[in-house]
């Protein structure tokens, strides 16, 4: 179902006739995040391509990635190579505390903290240290990742996790679920409603319905991953 679609069985199943265009997509897109957050199917993975340039180690994901499970560096001359992770220590152990660093094809990644504390944080106020300061605003609409060493070229990074489903708008108003289970949808969203009215009773009715059909997905994707055992266990 498109997101008109939806709308009009959200008004439908809801009764509500007054509501507008904006909250019935708040509450159809609120109700995707939570399934999203219910399940770790094949909807969620994703992968993210990002163009590094010359002497960067710095990249910036969007918040809609849940999990990072994969990094992988792509050269036009010699193809992928998987990079290994390793802590944020062990890395600055190896890479001279970031600082003063030869650049070279990437070998390692970690994920790097995006947020400083407190919100109005001023590295201005330690001057001294600013070389060794790399987190300094706090950012709430990325995921970091800090790879070494340093890029000697432009290379691709291909970024292979989790992904929450992308928003339904006008302009985009199809994802996984509103192709496959709109009529979950439209429950998770109506979940959400009787949440924001504070009604745990009709919440939970919804719950409930919403948990016996996840229950049907995630035996989909146990069948789908006992089929690869038992062909290697004969």
């Amino acid at each position: 179902m498109t997101l008109q679609e939806l709308r009009i069985l959200f008004i439908e199943r809801s009764g509500d006739i007054n509501i507008t265009n904006t909250k019935m997509d708040n509450f159809i897109n609120q109700g995707v995040k939570f399934l999203d957050e219910l399940t770790d199917y094949i909807h969620t993975a994703a992968k993210q391509y990002i163009e590094i340039a010359i002497n960067s180690s710095i990249l910036n994901l969007p918040s809609n990635c849940r999990v990072i499970d994969e990094v992988w560096v792509i050269s036009a001359t010699t193809g992928r190579t998987q990079l290994a992770k390793v802590s944020t220590a062990v890395l600055r152990a190896m890479y001279n505390d970031f600082t003063d660093i030869d650049s070279g094809k990437p070998v390692y990644y970690t994920l790097r903290i995006v947020r400083a504390n407190p919100s109005d944080f001023d590295p201005t106020d330690f001057p001294t240290y600013a070389a060794y300061m790399d987190t300094i605003i706090a950012d709430y609409s990325a995921k970091g990742i800090t790879i070494m060493p340093p890029a000697d070229t432009t290379y691709l990074i291909e970024v292979i996790g989790k992904f929450y489903s992308p928003t339904l708008t006008e302009s985009y108003n199809n994802n996984w679920w509103s192709y496959n289970h709109p009529e979950l949808v439209i429950t998770a969203a109506l979940y959400r409603l009787e949440m924001s009215y504070k009604n745990t009773e009709g919440a939970n009715g919804y719950l409930t319905a919403i948990n016996t059909e996840i229950l049907s997905i995630i035996h989909d994707k146990i069948d789908e991953e006992q089929v690869g055992m038992n062909m290697m266990e004969g």
